[in-house]
């Protein structure tokens, strides 16, 4: 339901930890509420920072138990359901029935109708994103009574540039609506190219090539000292200033070192 996850690098030792410590990062953990936009190029590590929230998500609740996370993972190399709308929306509900099976009791009983009165599901019929965008938005309506809600999408620029744009307004009147009813405790985290700039007015924003130089010091350090014949120190200053900021290109650099032994 998730396979994106799946397909993303595990953090590097060390690395990653410097989130937990950031400001515009603790301001969102603390808020009843918001969007936090995790931005950045490609190959600076986006999915792998998010995969590394969500391995260590009892330092992103605290010491609240009653809370849920849930998590998207969009991907433009996959199946097309993992990237599209359509996609995400049924992933959310999965999470949401699989974590607390009595909060939907609505979508389970249409389920049951129209597979009654039309057939199996997928083949006679098929869910529209609208209605799974209603049911969702109803869900929260009732999981935020008792629980918090941390949700975290990856790359949401890859489910393309129109479907971003509208997602993200979706997700902001979400918010909206839900403190208005007096149902905070909803947090979402975002994750997409820095070029879309697709909430310019957020306040909760991280640009990912300007905080990373510590991880890509650390991991080719790491990676280097190894060597009797290499200079840990003077080649990951050279690795870094190459790199700028992407972590993919110091990896391939790193390898490109290490095969010259």
């Amino acid at each position: 339901m998730n396979a994106g996850f799946d397909n993303v690098h595990t953090a590097a030792k060390g690395t990653c930890r410097w989130l937990f410590r950031h400001e515009i990062y603790l301001d969102w953990v603390t808020c009843h509420q918001g969007l936090l936009w995790i931005n950045g190029k490609p190959g600076t590590g986006k999915s792998t920072l998010l995969r590394y929230v969500l391995e260590n998500h009892q330092t992103v609740s605290s010491a609240v138990t009653n809370h849920i996370v849930l998590s998207f993972f969009f991907s433009r190399h996959d199946v097309e359901l993992q990237r599209t709308p359509l996609g995400l929306y049924r992933s959310l509900l999965y999470q949401i029935l699989k974590q607390t099976p009595d909060m939907l009791p609505n979508l389970i009983s249409t389920f049951k109708k129209r597979r009654k009165e039309s057939g199996e599901p997928g083949e006679a019929w098929q869910w529209s994103v609208e209605e799974l965008q209603d049911f969702f938005q109803l869900s929260l309506s009732y999981v935020l009574k008792t629980h918090q809600v941390w949700l975290f999408i990856d790359s949401l620029d890859a489910c393309g540039q129109e479907n971003a744009a509208n997602l993200t307004r979706e997700l902001k009147a979400l918010v909206h609506i839900l403190s208005s009813g007096g149902l905070n405790d909803f947090h979402v985290c975002l994750t997409c190219h820095g070029y879309l700039n697709l909430d310019p007015d957020s306040t909760l924003q991280i640009c990912l090539e300007n905080e990373i130089q510590g991880d890509i010091l650390l991991y080719t350090q790491g990676q280097i000292s190894a060597s009797s014949m290499l200079s840990a120190s003077d080649i990951a200053t050279l690795i870094i200033h190459i790199a700028k900021g992407v972590f993919t290109l110091a990896y391939l650099l790193v390898n490109q070192v290490l095969e010259l032994e």
